[in-house]
């Protein structure tokens, strides 16, 4: 499977898990890969997600306090944060694997902006709960639907 296939699919299905989504958004995160997905496929794949029930959109979101915790807890806070050895980085604590694979584009993730740091921790969340930050990963706490 060709890498922009699989950056959308992952993507996708990040939106798809973390909250409803409109055939626009389906379709800004193709083109944010390079490709393109049909008016029809975009509306189908908002569609398939207002069609799941509440509680299985929201399965996986926790509350902002508990991202804040998190945030506390692995950075100080931080977005900018770097650990001493430079391989973490940023308020979530990211290594640059991890950081390319919940969102186009590399770079460094203590550089980028809070929105896009917090977007993709909760990327991250959706896909693998709060297994990798072992520690401060306790802090997240689900919403009740």
């Amino acid at each position: 499977m060709q890498r922009p296939i699989r950056v959308l699919i992952v993507s996708v299905l990040a939106i798809l898990t973390v909250s409803a989504c409109t055939p626009e958004q389906v379709r800004e995160v193709a083109r944010s890969v390079g490709v393109e997905v049909t008016p029809e496929q975009a509306a189908s794949l908002a569609s398939y997600v207002a069609s799941r029930p509440p509680e299985v959109r929201l399965a996986k979101q926790a509350t902002e306090a508990s991202w804040a915790a998190l945030r506390k807890c692995e950075s100080g806070g931080n977005y900018g944060a770097i650990s001493p050895n430079g391989k973490y980085r940023g308020a979530y604590q990211f290594d640059y694997r991890t950081w390319a694979g919940v969102g186009p584009g590399g770079g460094d993730p203590a550089a980028a902006s809070r929105t896009e740091q917090d977007r993709r921790a909760k990327i991250l969340y959706s896909q693998r709960g709060r297994s990798p930050w072992p520690i401060c990963g306790r802090k997240l706490v689900s919403q009740t639907p």
